[in-house]
């Protein structure tokens, strides 16, 4: 798994931190903890969203370079709904690549259902001395374990911490696929068809015709920016990627 893919961790959370500024009403997303969680050079920027006309800016700016960028919002108000819906008919809940998501310590439903939070060991690290800080402690049925997804097999890793396929688990795979090599993508498909019948999952993947570039679907820039100008190594990575 890539640097890259560390370097993203906390950019969604900044966007639902964010949306924490405006009126309740106006949210699609309530989650205190996120602008809490961020890294300081983050949780600065965040904070300056506090002011109207920095805010309005930023989001300006945001929808004209990443048009279309609330989606981020509503793909994880979606898990959060399905989530809070199936709570009572899972026995725990996989995170594969959680990033600085906050889902797991806020949803109420899920607070005694064991939970596994997997993501490159940076990630963790940084995630679990913020929560330290924040709260002075990890919730005990909280699993956080470090995992290169290229290098390293899902499901031994997991097993090694407890989990068991004799158990129905949602799993969230939410905006990992686009930093991974295809045999790594293919290796995790293989062991979630493994799961116990009645398991779920919601994931989220890059079209392979916006990355070839025959369908840039009015995001010439965005193209550019994340596909055409990224060095090779990480335009390697994007076009193996399996749809």
């Amino acid at each position: 798994m890539t640097k890259a893919a560390a370097k993203t961790g906390a950019d969604p959370i900044f966007i639902v931190a964010v949306e924490q500024f405006f009126p309740k009403n106006q949210r699609i997303i309530e989650d205190d903890l996120s602008p809490k969680i961020l890294p300081l050079s983050i949780r600065v920027v965040t904070n300056l969203m506090r002011y109207g006309f920095i805010k309005d800016w930023v989001i300006n700016y945001s929808e004209k370079t990443n048009p279309g960028i609330g989606g981020i919002l509503c793909r994880k108000r979606y898990i959060n709904d399905k989530l809070d819906e199936m709570s009572n008919q899972i026995d725990g809940v996989v995170n594969l690549g959680a990033g600085f998501d906050t889902l797991v310590y806020t949803l109420d439903s899920i607070f005694k259902l064991p939970i596994w939070e997997l993501d490159q060991n940076v990630i963790i690290n940084s995630k679990q001395a913020r929560l330290i800080k924040i709260d002075n402690s990890i919730p005990d049925n909280i699993n956080s374990i470090g995992i290169d997804f290229d290098h390293e097999d899902v499901g031994k890793i997991l097993e090694s911490n407890g989990y068991s396929n004799d158990e129905q688990i949602f799993f969230i795979w939410e905006a990992v696929t686009q930093y991974l090599k295809e045999e790594s993508v293919k290796q995790i498909f293989d062991f979630l068809s493994h799961a116990h019948k009645g398991s779920k999952i919601t994931f989220t993947y890059v079209r392979k015709d916006f990355l070839d570039g025959s369908n840039l679907y009015s995001m010439e820039d965005v193209h550019k920016r994340f596909v055409v100008r990224i060095p090779r190594s990480g335009r390697n990575f994007l076009k193996n990627m399996i749809i």
